[in-house]
């Protein structure tokens, strides 16, 4: 990230275009996102949205790959969030495309410049296996790339294969692999997840890979390890970090604290096969999951200590959830100014008078020991009971000392370019407090977010036949209202700049129906929902 100014605390939550955003970057005062977008609902595509440090969106660009390579079948996605690089004035992403390969589609790993969207040379592909790429990363001088070919085995099954690149000089060499059996519920799989580098030693690398086995359709059970190894790919020293494995390690994130020792953490999600109370041969929800933290020696790979964090969890998540109260999925973990670590992500939540669940952004701040600081949650419209929720992906820190969350939202009130379910990027603005509303330290609480300010009004409700809008007073700008029925079709779209608007309704059957309002200038949204009764 690349900052030139400091501004006032802010907090502000977007929807941006596409339909998932998976990483931000600050570069100057402009916040890039990076994500995938769909057409029609099998069309995808790669969108790059510019925003200004207060939200407000600037434009978005995309790449179709069809457009460069003319088939019906032929799309890009952006998947991961270490998937994108910036220097020297531009951006290099890594992009799964799919397209043909001989008398077959595949999805491939291609590299692309953005703001021209060039393609660049470098290949990684093997044969016509679909070639998935999880992290493209500059560590210290050299460039890394972690892959995976899958090797068809038989109609139902394909081998994970994975290889760790150096990129340097933009010449592929491979400088560990793992080349894993045929599937068999015996049979170990590894799987290489995630590289950094060492901060006090820029020959060496720490690599997160996970033991899989047990299989069962998927690996049942899973346990996370770290290699350190040199820069050519020898083995320095590994270490199990979750000693138990009674438990699977689900959504493992570490980095490396100011003395070289790692700080580790992962929740205890599921029992692995035949370990939990009800003796299933599949993995088993674990009812008391929590966060654990451990600390792995630099020079020795041993692990210093272990720990959880139930109790404090217990005293600070709100206690009208059900399912479960703790489980916390972290998705991204960083060390701030040496001093501190922040953790993202979301949980479940569920309530009595919802048939369905839906996630919480989570925020979390703990000291270099993993003691605790403050906790928040945030969720995104508490009274719309078709929201499903916010999935974190991604933070970085702003210039104000805030935190910028990326994300995607969805909301089961569909409409008709998504099927079921509505879905938009998302990036939320916390303050250095991780609060959405100023203050929210004083009480040192869980916080709801309450976005449901309506700016516009919509009556009567229930109506017969005309619905009445009222816009904000004095608005010069145009608005756009789209009419939504119970499934999902979109029954009206319409362009409005007046500040009362009246839409006729006798041709709609009884029944739900939902009105989005968009305001493209600022971003605005609002949903209502109205009830046609004759």
């Amino acid at each position: 990230m690349y900052f030139n100014c400091l501004v006032a605390q802010t907090e502000w939550m977007r929807f941006v275009p596409g339909w998932n955003a998976r990483k931000s970057m600050i570069i100057q005062d402009t916040i890039f996102t990076f994500g995938t977008g769909d057409y029609n609902g099998n069309n995808n595509f790669v969108y790059v949205n510019k925003s200004h440090l207060n939200g407000n969106i600037i434009a978005s660009d995309t790449l179709d790959y069809y457009y460069l390579n003319p088939d019906p079948y032929s799309q890009s996605e952006y998947r991961s969030k270490n998937t994108v690089i910036y220097e020297n004035g531009k951006f290099e992403m890594a992009l799964l495309v799919i397209e043909k390969a001989k008398s077959k589609y595949r999805g491939a790993t291609y590299f692309f410049n953005y703001p021209n969207y060039s393609k660049d040379s470098i290949n990684l592909n093997h044969d016509t296996a679909t070639t998935f790429i999880t992290q493209f990363s500059k560590i210290n001088t050299n460039k890394y790339a972690i892959v995976t070919p899958n090797i068809v085995y038989d109609r139902l099954n394909a081998i994970e294969n994975w290889y760790l690149f150096n990129l340097t000089n933009k010449n592929p060499k491979i400088i560990k692999q793992q080349l894993n059996p045929q599937i068999c519920p015996s049979c170990h799989s590894i799987s290489f997840e995630a590289l950094i580098g060492d901060k006090l030693n820029n020959e060496n690398l720490f690599l997160n890979i996970i033991d899989k086995w047990d299989y069962h359709g998927i690996p049942a059970q899973f346990q996370s390890d770290i290699i350190k190894m040199d820069t050519s790919g020898n083995t320095i020293w590994t270490c199990r970090v979750n000693r138990n494995d009674s438990f699977n390690t689900s959504h493992f994130q570490f980095v490396q604290k100011p003395n070289g020792n790692l700080l580790c953490v992962w929740n205890n999600y599921n029992y692995a096969p035949y370990k939990g109370p009800r003796n299933y041969h599949y993995e088993d929800f674990n009812d008391s999951n929590t966060l654990w933290f451990a600390e792995i020696d630099y020079n020795t790979g041993k692990i210093l200590w272990t720990k959880n964090m139930r109790t404090f969890l217990r005293s600070k998540i709100k206690q009208g959830d059900f399912i479960t109260s703790q489980d916390i999925l972290i998705k991204d973990m960083q060390l701030i100014n040496n001093q501190y670590i922040i953790l993202v992500g979301d949980k479940t939540v569920a309530y009595n008078t919802l048939p369905y669940v839906k996630r919480k952004a989570v925020i979390l701040k703990i000291d270099l020991n993993a003691n605790p600081i403050w906790y928040r949650e945030h969720e995104i419209y508490p009274n719309d009971s078709g929201d499903r929720g916010m999935t974190v992906y991604s933070f970085l820190k702003t210039p104000d000392n805030g935190y910028l969350l990326t994300g995607e939202y969805m909301n089961i009130n569909g409409q008709a370019s998504n099927g079921e379910f509505w879905q938009k990027a998302i990036l939320l603005k916390l303050d250095s407090f991780g609060c959405y509303q100023s203050g929210c330290q004083s009480t040192d609480d869980t916080k709801i977010i309450s976005i449901e300010n309506k700016l516009c009004k919509v009556f009567p409700n229930p109506i017969s036949d005309i619905i009445n809008i009222n816009l904000p007073i004095n608005s010069n700008d145009y608005w756009q209202i789209e009419i939504f029925d119970n499934l999902g079709k979109n029954v009206l779209t319409k362009k409005i700049n007046e500040n009362v608007s009246k839409i006729e309704t006798k041709q709609y059957p009884n029944g739900i129906y939902i009105i989005q309002i968009f305001n493209p200038k600022n971003n605005h949204y609002e949903t209502h929902k109205i009830s046609i009764s004759r």
